[in-house]
């Protein structure tokens, strides 16, 4: 279930690289919340809003720039596992379970012969329903040249229902039978970020510098029910509490980023105070105290021709929420802090008389007691989650440019491999599973400037995963897959100026409803179909 799940809540922190977070359904090629951390080149400013992952099953928007929890945190560049559903959030998913190993034939698409759980044969017992909201502000005044003060609030709730039927193997070679579970699970979380902008010299270096304190609070707990019997049964079931957590974390973090010449350097360092209480289903109650510092340190270069090469380095500390079982023991314990360091370098090329950027980057990412899935489930039928040393090592490539007539094109592709370095018998120095080697995206849009269609954007891209491994043994693979989505919006304001800041939009993700099967550990699963989202945002 949500054992062991990361709580990505984000302030502004500068003192964190620039951080995508993007999620899919327990059933993408991801198969998990998926954080993705870049560092940029510091000779880049960019304003971060906050924003957050607020539940183990949240989904969350892909593209934002955002801070986990904040901290320096160069997590690995790929999706790690922190949700551990034991179910597709989806109403109209299927699972199943992969052959033995005994039927694989390695470097081979696995022909999957899933069960899908909604049958005609069997009584309904396939949903999943959420019911989510946030509420918060940003502040900023300008005192002088020198100062600027900003504040950041954001209050997050969100609960979920989950109904779901799966199979199960009596004994071997024996015939699947069918399981149903119940599964409900509620998140609160609360951020505050206090920050002060100083912009000053000291003889030929400016420098921009940002302190900062601030608090994080999030309130975790779940309730599971499974029956062996029918879905009757287990509509009839009360659903008993089984774990629960609350985190308080503290903040304190300092940067300045200082230009001399073409040079800039940015360094920053980060403070945190975590205390972690935790509730198992017997209600007893046990307490975590975390600390750690984490830092951050670049370079760069800008030359009259617009190539910026650059290099970075940083470290990083991320409370989690949920459990684990430990892997000498198999007892299911909280799960302890991720760290990780990165190394990054490349090079930025700001097309001249253009607002064209070009980068090429290449990053060495190794983390610490990282969450993944092991493929297994406990009694109560949750899938065990367990921390594993991870390395994640590749490339990335970017083009992101905009036109005078209303285009716009977003370019990247990386290419890792994340290789399990600490992990269970039989996975050290594989690549972690549902992990694909190649990514490709390209997404394009257009806004119209005048006439009768003034205000309204059009957009549309693809995105292309490669073959991933379908378990940690990398006994099997997925296919390769390939998604399109679409964007709508409009501005009001170009009809109106009263309506200045009033903006509708409309995205579609996996529009042509592609649905296949991608195994994670394992545990394989119907790709997540067809989403729509609207949304209505006035800014003033």
């Amino acid at each position: 279930m949500a054992s062991a799940a990361q709580v990505a809540s984000s302030t502004s922190s500068p003192s964190a690289p620039r951080t995508r977070i993007s999620a899919r359904s327990k059933c993408s090629e991801a198969n998990t919340i998926a954080t993705r951390a870049r560092l940029t080149s510091p000779a880049r400013r960019t304003k971060t809003r906050p924003c957050f992952i607020a539940s183990p099953v949240l989904p969350a928007k892909a593209g934002r720039n955002c801070r986990a929890i904040p901290t320096t945190r160069p997590i690995l560049r790929r999706p790690l596992p922190s949700s551990p559903m034991k179910t597709p959030n989806s109403p109209s998913s299927a699972s199943c379970r992969a052959p033995s190993p005994a039927a694989r034939r390695p470097s081979t698409i696995l022909p999957m012969a899933c069960v899908p759980i909604s049958m005609k044969a069997t009584p309904p017992w396939n949903d999943f329903r959420q019911n989510q909201g946030r509420v918060g502000y940003e502040f900023e005044h300008r005192f002088n040249d020198l100062l600027t003060v900003r504040q950041n609030l954001r209050y997050n709730a969100v609960d979920t229902d989950m109904e779901y039927s799966l199979h199960y193997a009596p004994a071997p070679n024996q015939p699947l039978k069918r399981y149903w579970g119940h599964y409900r699970e509620d998140m609160k979380n609360f951020v505050v970020d206090n920050m002060a902008q100083f912009t000053f010299d000291t003889g030929p270096i400016k420098h921009a510098a940002v302190a900062g304190l601030d608090y994080s609070w999030a309130q975790y707990g779940s309730h599971s029910a499974v029956s062996y019997v029918s879905a009757a049964d287990i509509a009839k079931q009360p659903v008993p509490f089984t774990r629960g957590q609350e985190l308080n974390q503290t903040g304190a973090y300092l940067h300045d980023q200082m230009e001399w010449n073409n040079f800039t350097l940015f360094a920053s360092g980060r403070y945190d105070w975590v205390d972690t209480a935790s509730t198992d289903a017997e209600y007893n109650r046990t307490k975590q105290r975390d600390r750690d510092f984490s830092w951050r340190l670049g370079l760069s270069y800008r030359t009259d021709w617009g190539i910026i090469p650059y290099a970075n380095y940083s470290t990083s500390f991320s409370p989690n929420i949920g459990y684990v079982y430990d892997p000498v023991s198999n007892i299911r314990r909280v799960a302890r802090a991720t760290t990780a360091e990165q190394m990054e370098v490349g090079v930025k090329y700001e097309i001249p008389d253009t607002n064209a950027v070009l980068s090429a980057a290449y990053f060495d990412i190794s983390q610490k007691d990282g969450l993944v899935y092991d493929g297994t489930f406990d009694d109560q039928g949750n899938q065990r989650q367990r921390q594993l040393d991870l390395n994640s090592r590749g490339i990335e490539l970017e083009a992101n440019a905009s036109f005078d007539n209303g285009f716009g094109l977003i370019a990247s592709y990386t290419h890792l491999r994340m290789k399990i370095e600490k992990g269970a018998a039989g996975t050290i120095g594989k690549e972690l599973s549902a992990t694909p080697n190649d990514v490709l995206a390209l997404w394009g849009n257009y806004k119209f400037e005048a006439d009768a269609l003034a205000g309204l954007g059009l957009g549309a891209g693809i995105r292309y995963s490669s073959e991933s491994y379908g378990d940690d043994t990398n006994s099997f693979r997925n296919a390769a897959r390939t998604y399109v989505d679409a964007a709508l919006s409009y501005d009001f304001g170009y009809r109106n100026p009263e309506m200045q800041g009033l903006t509708l939009q409309v995205n579609a993700k996996n529009l042509f409803n592609k649905q296949g099967t991608v195994c994670q550990a394992g545990n394989c699963y119907r790709d997540e179909g067809r989403s729509v989202f609207g949304s209505m945002r006035y800014r003033f």
